[in-house]
C-alpha cells in the first residue's frame, strides 16, 4: 500500500510469502507469483500516472537547453511551483525506484522458489516413475523365475513319466516275449501229449487184439 506522502507500507503477508519453503503447493506458488505481477503492474501504472499526466516535466525535450528555455518562459511563481513539483516527483521517483527494485527482488525470489519446487516435483515424479518401473521389472523377473521353476518341475515330471513309460514298455515287451515262449512251449507240450495219447491208444488196441487172440 502507499500513504499520502508516497511512502510504501509493506504488508506482513508479503514478507511471509517471500520466505515460503519449497514444500508449499504449486497452486500457492502460482497464486503468489500472480500477486507479485499484479503489484508490479500497479506500481508501473502509478509511475505512468505521475510522469504521463501532461505536466511540464513529463514532456520530452531533445536537449537540456530546450528544457531550460521552456522553463524560462514561466513566471517566477510558476517556475518555483513547477520546480517544487519536480523535486517532489524526484523524491517520489527514488522511493518508487527502491520499491520497484524490492518488488523485483521479491518476484525473483518467488520465481526461484517456484523453479526449485517445479524441479523437485519433476524429480519426485521421475523417482516415482523409476520406482514403479523397478517394481514392475522386479515383478516380471519374479514371475519369470517362478515360471522357469514350474517349467523345470514339469520337464522333470515329464522326463520321469517318459522313463516310467519306457520301463513299462520294456517290461511289456519282455512279458509278451515270455508269453510267446510259453505259448510255443505249450504247443509243443500239447503235441507231445497228443503223441502219447496216440501211442496209448495204439497200445490199448494192440492189447485188445492180443487178448482177443488169446481167447
Amino acid at each position: 500500500m502507499v500513504h499520502g506522502d508516497g511512502e510504501w507500507e509493506e504488508s506482513e503477508s508479503t514478507r511471509e510469502d517471500v520466505k515460503m519453503s519449497s514444500t508449499v503447493s504449486s497452486e500457492r506458488l502460482v497464486n503468489h507469483v500472480d500477486t507479485m505481477f499484479a503489484k508490479l503492474k500497479e506500481d508501473m501504472d502509478r509511475i505512468a500516472a505521475i510522469y504521463g499526466n501532461g505536466t511540464f516535466f513529463a514532456r520530452n525535450f531533445e536537449t537540456y537547453d530546450a528544457e531550460v528555455h521552456e522553463l524560462g518562459k514561466l513566471s517566477e511563481v510558476e517556475a518555483r511551483a513547477q520546480l517544487q513539483r519536480y523535486a517532489l516527483r524526484c523524491h517520489v521517483s527514488e522511493r518508487e525506484k527502491e520499491q520497484l527494485h524490492k518488488r523485483n527482488r521479491e518476484l525473483s525470489d518467488a520465481l526461484e522458489v517456484l523453479r526449485i519446487h517445479i524441479l523437485r516435483s519433476q524429480s519426485n515424479v521421475l523417482d516415482q516413475a523409476r520406482r514403479v518401473a523397478k517394481q514392475a521389472t522386479d515383478g516380471l523377473i519374479e514371475v519369470q523365475q517362478s515360471s522357469s521353476k514350474e517349467i523345470m518341475k514339469w520337464k522333470q515330471k515329464h522326463a520321469l513319466s517318459l522313463a516310467q513309460s519306457n520301463t513299462l514298455q520294456n517290461q511289456l515287451q519282455q512279458t509278451t516275449a515270455q508269453l510267446e515262449t510259453k505259448r510255443e512251449e505249450l504247443k509243443e507240450a500239447n503235441k507231445n501229449l497228443d503223441m502219447l495219447r496216440f501211442e496209448r491208444d495204439s497200445l490199448q488196441n494192440h492189447s485188445d487184439q492180443r487178448d482177443q487172440r488169446l481167447e
